[in-house]
This record gives structure tokens, C-alpha cells and sequence, in this order.
């Protein structure tokens, strides 16, 4: 969060992607990845990996950290980052939520 909050204006979009995302620590090793959910995230996040990872090790003063990036399957779920994710997650599971947002006119952002 603390690298994400650094990121200057220009790449505010992958620092609130940063901030939705939590890491897994592979096993026992300093190695932990990230799972997103495009393609397209995916490259955004490998080519911070040096960035991330030089931060990363300078604060912990551990020189063996290191970052993977995985897409996920169709199958996996990711969590919803955005608010229209979120409704969109929680509609499929009520549908009684697209009937309120239909009757009451409401739009999604």
C-alpha cells in the first residue's frame, strides 16, 4: 500500500488496482504472487516487478523477495475491485438486487 500511495499521478490506475489486490506467500520462501485478472493487468504488473521488488527489498532489507503475477483461470474467482464489480458480483448472487436497481431506475458507474 505504502509503494501504491507513492506511485506519481500518471499511474493512478494501477495503484488503485494495487490496492484491491493481495499478495500470497508461495510456500516458505520469500516469493509471493499476485493474482489478476486480465491479460492486460497481467503486463501492467510484470513490468512493475522491478520497481516493486528493488522497493520491496530496500524496506525489508531482504534481497531475495520476490514477485510472480499469475492470470487467473476463467473458473477462479478474483475479488471485485470496482463498485460496478462489486454489484455485479453480489446481482448474481441475489438477482432480487437487478430487480431494485430496474424498478427504481438506478444506473451503475
Amino acid at each position: 500500500m505504502d509503494f501504491a500511495g507513492k506511485l506519481p499521478i500518471e499511474r493512478v490506475a494501477i495503484a488503485k488496482r494495487m490496492e484491491g489486490l493481495r499478495p500470497v506467500l508461495l510456500g516458505k520462501s520469500t516469493t509471493f504472487e499476485v493474482l489478476v485478472e486480465n491479460e492486460m493487468a497481467g503486463r501492467d504488473f510484470v513490468a512493475l516487478i522491478p520497481e516493486l521488488q528493488d522497493y520491496l527489498r530496500a524496506c525489508l532489507k531482504n534481497s531475495t523477495v520476490t514477485m510472480t503475477v499469475r492470470v487467473s483461470e476463467p473458473k477462479e474467482t478474483v475479488r471485485a475491485v470496482g463498485r460496478v464489480e462489486k454489484f455485479q458480483l453480489m446481482a448474481q448472487k441475489n438477482q432480487a438486487l437487478m430487480q431494485l436497481k430496474d424498478e427504481f431506475g438506478l444506473e451503475l458507474y
